[in-house]
Formats: C-alpha cells, sequence, structure tokens
C-alpha cells in the first residue's frame, strides 16, 4: 500500500514539474502530446474585385488540415477593408465552407474567413466585392480624403477632409470617419451640388502618440462606399511652440460695391514660425450661412463671379495650427452686357497733319458669354467738338483688341485734347456699354512744320529737279571722253533700277502707314539714297 502511495505521489511530483516548466517556457507542450499544425483556407468565389448584379451573393472557401481536425469558419463581411467599422457583420457557418448572403444591398464590400481547429486558427486574404444590382444608380464617390495637418502633438486639432460627389445628385444618407477604430460623424462644410461635390469635414485633438489612421465611408441610400485605410496623421509627445499664422483681410472691402464680374482678393498672411503650408478662400454667396465654395488661393488671385451679395474669409495653414480670418462681405452688381474699356496709345503727342493712333482693349464684364460691339473713338478739343472719328464693331466673349487711327487735322490749334473712346449695343448706341479717356496734346512746330508726309514729295521732286541738271550734264562729260551706251549696259542697268524702286515704294508705304516706327530715322535716309541713286544710274545710262 505505501508503495502504491508512493509511486502516485511520484507521478504527481512529475507533472507538476511539467506543468511549471511549460509555463516558465522551459518545456513545450506540444513536444509532449504531439505539434499540431495550423489549418489553411482559401477563397474560391467570388473573386477580388468582381462585380455582381444579383440580390445575394455565394461566398465560397476551401480549407484543410493536416492533422485532420474537424475545422469551423467564421465568414467576416464590411464595408471598409480594415475591417473596423460599425457594419461588421460576422457569420459563424461550423463545418460548411459556404455563405449564402441574401437581400444584400448594393455597395463595395470587403469580406475574408477565419477558420479554427480549437487550437489554431487561420485567417484568409481579404477581397472586394461589388454588389450593382440597380444599373440606373451611380454608385457614389470619397474623394480627396486628407488630413491636416499630416503631423503634430498631443494638443494639436486635426481637421479631416473629403469631398462626397455623387453623378445623380442624391444626398448622403450619412458620411462617416473611422479613426483609430472609433466612428464619428463629418460634417458638412462647402458646396451644394452633389455633381460636382460637396466638402465634409471633422476636426479632432488629443490623438494618441505615433501613426495614427483613419478611413471614411458614406451611403446615398442605395449604395455604401468607403475610402482606403490611411496613415495620418504623425503624432508625437513633445511639445512645440508654435503661433498661429495671422491674417489681415484687405480687398475687396467690408461692404464694397463692386461693378465687375472680376473681383481680385488681396490679403497677407504672416507666420513667425515659417511655417506656413497654404491658404485657402472660403466663399459663401447670399449668406453666410450658405453653402459655399473653397479655392486655394494667393493674395492678388482673380475669381469671375455673377451678381450677388458674397461672403469672404481666408483660412490658413501652417505645420501645426490652422486659423481663420474675420468673415466680410461685398456685392457685386453687373449687367448682362457691359465692358471695360483701356486704350493704349502709340503716341499721346502728334502734330497737325499726323495721327493718332493705338490699341483699344475690351474686356467682357457682363453676365452674357458673348455679344456683338459697336465701339467708336473721338478725337475732341477742351470744348468736347469731335475732331475726328474711328469706329468699328465685333464680337466680343473675353477681351478683344482692335487699332485706331485719329487725323490731327492740318490747320488744328496746338493745345490739349481728349480721345474717348465708347462701345454700344447696337448700331443706334441705345446702350452705352463702357467708356474710357485719355489726354493728348497736339503740339505747334513752331512756325511753317513740314512733317513727313509733306516732305516726302517735295524731296522728290527737288531731288528730281536737281538729277535732272546734274545728271544730265554728266552724260555730256562722259561723251566727250568718247563714251557710249550700249545693250548690255542697258540691260545690266535694269535690275538695279527695279531693285531701287521696290525699296523706296517699301520706304515710303512704311513712313505713311506709321509702321516700323522705331526704325523711322534709317527708313529716310534709305529712301533719300535710294533715290539719288536711282536718278544717277537713270540719267547716266538711258539719257
Amino acid at each position: 500500500m505505501k508503495k502504491r502511495w508512493a509511486i502516485l505521489a511520484i507521478v504527481i511530483i512529475a507533472l507538476s514539474s511539467v506543468a511549471a516548466l511549460a509555463y516558465l517556457g522551459y518545456i513545450n507542450i506540444k513536444w509532449l502530446i504531439g505539434a499540431n499544425h495550423a489549418p489553411t483556407i482559401t477563397l474560391i468565389s467570388p473573386n477580388h474585385g468582381e462585380t455582381v448584379t444579383n440580390n445575394f451573393v455565394n461566398f465560397t472557401w476551401q480549407s484543410a488540415d493536416a492533422d485532420g481536425d474537424t475545422l469551423y469558419h467564421h465568414l467576416m463581411i464590411d464595408i471598409v477593408s480594415s475591417m473596423n467599422s460599425p457594419l461588421l457583420e460576422g457569420y459563424d457557418t461550423g463545418q460548411q465552407t459556404y455563405y449564402n448572403y441574401t437581400n444584400i444591398s448594393d455597395g463595395i464590400y470587403w469580406w475574408k474567413v477565419e477558420v479554427s481547429d480549437l487550437k489554431d486558427y487561420t485567417v484568409s486574404e481579404t477581397r472586394k466585392v461589388i454588389v450593382k444590382t440597380n444599373a440606373s444608380n451611380n454608385f457614389p464617390e470619397l474623394i480627396n480624403a486628407s488630413v491636416f495637418p499630416n503631423e503634430g502633438t498631443l494638443e494639436t486639432e486635426f481637421r479631416y477632409y473629403v469631398t462626397y460627389r455623387d453623378a445623380d445628385n442624391d444626398t448622403p444618407d450619412y458620411v462617416k470617419i473611422i479613426i483609430n477604430g472609433n466612428t464619428y460623424d463629418m460634417v458638412k462644410d462647402v458646396g451644394s451640388d452633389y455633381i460636382d461635390g460637396v466638402r465634409y469635414t471633422f476636426s479632432i485633438s488629443g490623438l494618441p502618440v505615433g501613426n495614427n489612421s483613419f478611413i471614411i465611408y458614406a451611403s446615398d441610400g442605395q449604395a455604401v462606399v468607403s475610402t482606403d485605410v490611411i496613415y495620418a496623421p504623425m503624432v508625437y509627445s513633445e511639445e512645440v511652440t508654435n503661433h498661429p499664422p495671422e491674417i489681415e483681410l484687405i480687398s475687396p472691402k467690408n461692404g464694397k460695391a463692386i461693378n465687375s464680374k472680376y473681383v481680385t482678393f488681396l490679403f497677407n498672411v504672416t507666420d513667425i514660425d515659417n511655417n506656413l503650408l497654404k491658404t485657402e478662400l472660403y466663399l459663401y454667396k447670399d449668406s453666410p450661412h450658405a453653402s459655399g465654395s473653397i479655392y486655394s488661393i494667393n493674395s492678388g488671385d482673380t475669381l469671375t463671379l455673377s451678381s450677388g451679395t458674397y461672403y469672404w474669409k481666408i483660412v490658413a495653414y501652417d505645420t501645426y495650427s490652422i486659423n481663420e480670418s474675420d468673415l466680410w462681405y461685398f456685392t457685386v452688381n453687373i449687367f448682362e452686357k457691359q465692358n471695360k474699356i483701356t486704350i493704349l496709345p502709340d503716341n499721346t503727342v502728334a502734330y497737325p497733319g499726323e495721327h493718332f493712333t493705338g490699341t483699344i482693349v475690351i474686356t467682357n464684364e457682363g453676365e452674357t458669354d458673348t455679344y456683338e460691339v459697336y465701339w467708336y473713338a473721338y478725337l475732341k478739343d477742351s470744348s468736347g467738338n469731335i475732331i475726328s472719328q474711328d469706329a468699328g464693331s465685333l464680337a466680343i466673349s473675353t477681351t478683344v483688341e482692335v487699332r485706331y487711327s485719329l487725323d490731327v487735322p492740318p490747320k488744328t490749334s496746338h493745345g490739349n485734347y481728349t480721345i474717348d473712346v465708347y462701345t454700344f449695343d447696337s448700331i443706334t448706341n441705345s446702350t452705352m456699354l463702357g467708356h474710357a479717356s485719355i489726354e493728348v496734346t497736339v503740339q505747334s512746330g513752331g512756325g511753317a512744320r513740314i512733317n513727313y508726309q509733306m516732305l516726302l514729295p517735295i524731296s522728290l521732286i527737288v531731288l528730281m529737279f536737281v538729277s535732272s541738271i546734274i545728271f544730265r550734264i554728266f552724260p555730256l562729260f562722259l561723251a566727250s571722253f568718247g563714251t557710249s551706251l550700249s545693250l548690255p549696259v542697258l540691260w545690266g542697268a535694269s535690275p538695279v533700277l527695279v531693285i531701287l524702286s521696290v525699296i523706296i515704294l517699301f520706304d515710303l508705304y512704311c513712313i505713311y502707314y506709321k509702321k516700323y516706327e522705331g526704325y523711322k530715322p534709317l527708313m529716310i535716309v534709305t529712301l533719300l539714297a535710294s533715290v539719288i541713286l536711282y536718278f544717277y544710274i537713270l540719267f547716266t545710262t538711258f539719257i
């Protein structure tokens, strides 16, 4: 009897020692009882990215166990790839390697299967399946998902963004964000047309130290979609001394009325830490509570706006913080047809007998895209009397340029004059669309002044007369030495005369029509030299 108790005591001590050593990690229990092999699993259908048009999905897979153990399966389906949304569904299928999901809603889903032999378990890959039973409905889209800033500290406020877009202009049932496994509702920020896209935001601070993650999902009431998992922001534990950027609004002034559809925004943003990243313009029409628009903008940028009242503010971002300016408003008052006129003169000083020339720049500042414009340019004296005029018509959509030329009559008195340019919507001048003017001066020559147009014909006549006298005598002088003309001489001279004629005509054309004004002295010298040479060759060769 004592022997039996001794054997039992030895067995109990041995088992206790093995258990203690196993607990301490010195002995692998599997080595004692035989190693277990984890089961394997392979997904069969649907394929990754496959589109299913039925209202049911048959999920199938294969599993195996090298030890011949009975296997149990758990199917997981979610709308996000991280499989951690509140809509996560799980189904225990027991020993069955399939699951028929009926009455599934349209959307983009992710699925995987976990298999267990009650000792070990294995998780399959994650696949995506698209369910689209309603062919007429377009899935909503979630684009430009981001967080700002991308890094910060425990005290940094992080703002998350996403643009919800729906080709059917369906309002979302919800737009939600999952941050590190926690779900929050995002709020509508700016925009009202879901076809173009409406931005949603969510702000939070106190995120844990390390690299955080988020994913966004939404539904239009018929289909559910999500973004990929985004690993951001990075949060650091140490404190960072940072000053939010400071913003000063300059223009349009608060309450200003603007009679143009082109509005230029001016502002100053300063950041003493020198880590400014970007600035955005928030623009709301008719009400500061209306759905607005957001523009990435720099001071001095111009937007094209329609008539109405606008509220605007600037939001500035640096590496660790965000700041907003005050909210100002302005009004835009424009007509259906409206022009801005700019006069770019070639000259603002002229003499009697010359011209005032230049370019008229006409810019469409009306709400009508394209229409006909009739323009008139007048040279007026100090009493408003019209001295000369130019006119024309053209179609305008954005900006066009047109040349003008106003004659200064020969007997015009010297003094100050005005060039006035007008545009009208019809040839009867029923409605004026725009007006601009510049001051010009008509100068006196201090006695009888001969301008270029008068000088050239007189010079040609004088040169012809002088050449007729000089070059008529010169052939007689040559004849006294027995020189005579021959046919080769005649043929040789003709091409030279043709070339000189072309040069003379070209110079006259440029001077009369004010072409290449910068080369006018050179053209005058070339003209006079060509005329002299022309008559020299003419009289010495043919007379």
